[in-house]
């Protein structure tokens, strides 16, 4: 069912933004608190990971619960981005609306315009201000993230020895520490194609292992294409599979989507052209128009049988709606793979065809880096796998675009620049203080005491003192900060454009049992 919203949309839009911030600010810098977070479904986490509990908020009011979606999407979009920044993006958002709320400016997109060229300004300024970093910086980097030495040593001595672009799969342990594991794999920059198929809700990814794997260049045009081999590896009692297709139907798609709902099977459809790729280090067939090869064969009396020939085998397959990561148990099909490219590589062939052989190569001599983190209870390895995924995204941003100053610094330096002769430049002030008051505040500092001081030197709210934070090693990716900026402000101006909304109502508890 669905109802239509007139009056003070925005308003409850900025109200549910405000909700969220108010349970994710606290979290933020080093200071920061944790938050404890009940699934309902018996598990308690003690956190202090931005993105997590964004996504555990749901709100009773309709519309407001529209505005706290919103802002996990800015978190998301951030993440997606950079690897960090949830929490920064957030508070930005809640700021920018909040002093566009108070505004005297009863017309925003009048604003908009002014407030955009403000934005491009300040993101000018912070790319002006990174500074390029060396392999010395990384454990910084890392540390600042995770606040674990631990946890910056292992991310830096990973991204030494297999640079930036090394494919990294994180995964939960059962006893204490850091063990990182080199296995052959590959990574498509494709992800699933419905997210009906995701089965670990808290990182929205399929995670499939020891996994059947179907490599197809002809289109699976009809169910009955592939209901043979379904049936037939039911009977052999295998109900989960790995489909990476060139082209599927809706009608096929759907099936599957429908059988993975009934938990009757588990899997996963990435759409590549990769299919080679993972036919060589599976040991899958590819099935093509030219080679003669069929998704099922006849039997006795003409009854179709699923042909098994054709699919090979991969150890972990794990997808989100971006990218693939294929990890093979098969060593064979990986040497092999590697000797098939170095051959293909050293016949002549045009510059692009070079390039995407090389960086297939690299690929598959590098494989992928599985890091094992565990602590002493189930909850510090949670807590342990978050700051690891944290230290890794953040080096890398890093590495990619270069560091400023952290802790807010830089933006509340920027800020401090701008001429504030108009409302738009006086709104972005505002809001680019908000990350640095925000810190000060989650650790008891007088805000206003703190920031009559800060300049060249920042304050570290640790050690209580007045540092050069580049030498202290308070620093951010500045592909963070610009990722955080930009999508809290695109949001917020879109916000602030709704008049009225149509909401899907979800059915109360009793109206779902039928009473």
């Amino acid at each position: 069912m669905k109802k239509i919203f007139h009056n003070e949309t925005k308003k409850l839009l900025a109200d549910g933004v405000k909700e969220v911030h108010d349970i994710v600010a606290p979290t933020m810098g080093g200071k920061g608190k944790n938050i404890v977070m009940d699934n309902g479904f018996g598990s308690v986490m003690i956190i202090n990971d931005g993105v997590t509990i964004a996504k555990n908020v749901e709100l009773e009011d309709e519309i407001m619960n529209a505005g706290a979606t919103l802002a996990k999407e800015v978190a998301d979009k951030t993440n997606e981005d950079s690897g960090d920044g949830t929490t920064t993006s957030i508070v930005l958002l809640n700021s920018f609306l909040q002093e566009m709320m108070d505004s005297e400016n009863t017309d925003p997109r009048g604003l908009r315009e002014e407030i955009k060229k403000e934005l491009n300004k300040i993101i000018k300024e912070l790319d002006k201000r990174a500074i390029p970093i060396t392999e010395k910086d990384y454990e910084r980097i890392a540390y600042v993230s995770s606040l674990n030495k631990d946890i910056a040593k292992e991310v830096a001595k990973l991204y030494k020895t297999y640079g930036k672009d090394s494919l990294i799969k994180l995964e939960e342990g059962k006893i204490p520490g850091i063990t990182v594991e080199q296995v052959p794999g590959i990574r498509l920059k494709t992800g699933y194609m419905a997210p009906v198929f995701i089965n670990d809700i808290r990182t929205q990814s399929v995670k499939l292992e020891d996994i059947p794997v179907l490599c197809t260049k002809k289109k699976i045009e009809s169910v009955n294409d592939i209901l043979p081999l379904l049936d037939g590896m039911v009977k052999k009692g295998t109900s989960k599979i790995c489909f990476f297709v060139e082209d599927i139907s809706n009608e096929v798609l759907g099936f599957l989507a429908h059988n993975k709902l009934q938990g009757t099977l588990a899997v996963n459809v990435v759409k590549t052209s990769n299919t080679d790729d993972i036919a060589s280090i599976t040991g899958a067939k590819v099935v093509n128009n030219d080679n003669g090869l069929q998704f099922s064969t006849r039997g006795e009396g003409s009854q179709p049988l699923g042909n098994f020939d054709i699919l090979g085998k991969a150890k972990k397959i794990e997808s989100d709606k971006r990218k693939t990561i294929v990890i093979s148990g098969n060593k064979k099909a990986i040497e092999q793979a590697i000797k098939d490219t170095e051959t293909e590589l050293n016949k002549k062939l045009g510059k692009i065809e070079e390039i995407e052989l090389k960086e297939r190569l690299a690929q598959l001599k590098g494989g992928v880096s599985v890091i094992t983190v565990g602590g002493e209870s189930e909850q510090e390895t949670k807590e342990m796998k978050l700051k690891m995924e944290d230290a890794l995204n953040a080096t890398k941003s890093a590495i990619e675009e270069g560091i400023i100053r952290g802790g807010g610094l830089e933006l509340f330096d920027i800020a401090k620049g701008l001429n504030r002769k108009n409302e738009a430049s006086m709104i972005m002030y505002e809001v680019c203080q908000s990350p640095i008051e925000t810190i000060l505040a989650n650790a008891d500092e007088n805000v206003d005491k703190v920031l009559m001081k800060v300049g060249e030197k920042g304050y570290n709210v640790i050690t209580r003192q007045y540092e050069d934070f580049i030498q202290s090693g308070i620093i951010d990716p500045v592909k963070t900060t610009k990722s955080a900026l930009k999508n809290a402000i695109s949001t917020g101006l879109s916000i602030l454009t709704a008049e009225g909304a149509i909401i899907n109502l979800k059915p109360k508890q009793d109206e779902k049992i039928g009473r």
